[in-house]
């Protein structure tokens, strides 16, 4: 356990600020792409611009709030945009935000530890209709097999390095039944605690599972997700089969399969899928997801082997959270 029920909470709330401000670009019909997106969402979590934008919750009333509890926590965030030669830029299947994760213990350097994630965006898109609205019935259609299938082989050697960030609009947007549908979707079931793994290890699992039922169940105004972090398996499987010939073994593409409308998605919600802001605080932070290896590092940061072997970040965002410092060591 590495942050305070406050501090995690906290945390989750800036970064659901964050998702207030990139998937308010998601109007019906409206031209944006990936890459608009993911540059806003730099901005927003970016210390040099954040200002520019009018967040809920900002990242001064974040470092205000967590400096007036004792707890010697301290939060920073970095952004690089990296500008690839061109001679680079044309061999590269760019993801479009690395994220480093590091948890610096001044009290217990035993317990520090830095993770590292790959995100590869794909936007919601709305069909043609009458009424300018989202249905749950709208699919991520930009998924591209070849490039799931460069993912899903670069998964194979780095597990719990890389995953899909869908970008869905806000509850707004929408049609009433879709509304009703998906806010349905973003709470827990009965079930959910059940087969949560970490009700295995209940003392460690409490404060996700807790802040959960607390955040998403008992309060109906809570934040509505449109920023998630997927893992790939479920993608894979729905696109390829994986055939044996021989030694050889290989996975076959499957023959019209749809793209995932965004109902799929959010019925994968708290499972293979998580908000973002979740997803960083109390899946990465807690050491569920991401890779430590000095490679996968190395990957989500862009460096020369992530340009190598074809995928390179646009953006790196690091997320550095200390306990103690210099002056408590």
């Amino acid at each position: 356990m590495c942050l305070t029920p406050r501090d995690a909470k906290l945390l989750v709330r800036f970064f659901d600020a964050v998702d207030s401000i990139v998937t308010a670009r998601l109007l019906p019909n409206a031209t944006v792409d990936e890459r608009h997106l993911t540059s806003t969402l730099r901005e927003a979590l970016d210390e040099r611009f954040t200002g520019f934008h009018a967040l809920s919750y900002s990242m001064n009333e974040l470092k205000a709030d967590l400096a007036a509890d004792d707890t010697a926590l301290t939060v920073n965030l970095s952004i690089e945009a990296r500008e690839y030669p061109p001679h680079v830029e044309r061999r590269v299947n760019q993801a479009d935000l690395g994220v480093i994760v590091r948890y610096d213990n001044h009290f217990r350097p035993g317990d520090s530890f830095a993770k590292a994630v790959l995100f590869q965006a794909k936007r919601l898109y709305s069909s043609p209709r009458t009424e300018p609205q989202y249905s749950e019935s709208d699919t991520f259609e930009s998924i591209d097999r070849g490039q799931l299938l460069r993912i899903a082989d670069l998964a194979d050697k780095h597990s719990s390095l890389l995953y899909f960030l869908f970008y869905c609009p806000r509850l707004d947007a929408y049609d009433q039944s879709a509304r009703r549908t998906l806010r349905h979707l973003t709470i827990p079931t009965s079930k959910w605690r059940d087969y949560h793994p970490m009700h295995w290890l209940e003392e460690y699992g409490f404060l996700p599972w807790w802040t959960h039922i607390m955040e998403y169940a008992a309060d109906p105004g809570r934040h509505f997700p449109g920023l998630l972090a997927s893992q790939i398996h479920w993608l894979r499987d729905r696109y390829f089969d994986n055939r044996t010939e021989g030694k050889i073994r290989r996975r076959v593409e499957r023959d019209k399969v749809p793209h995932p409308s965004v109902r799929e998605v959010y019925e994968r919600l708290w499972g293979d899928i998580h908000a973002l802001s979740w997803f960083l605080v109390y899946r990465v932070l807690m050491g569920y997801e991401g890779s430590s290896s000095d490679e996968a590092i190395g990957l989500a940061r862009g460096d020369g082997m992530s340009q190598e072997i074809g995928i390179a970040p646009r953006y790196t965002m690091e997320l550095r959270v200390s306990v103690g410092g210099e002056a408590h060591g």
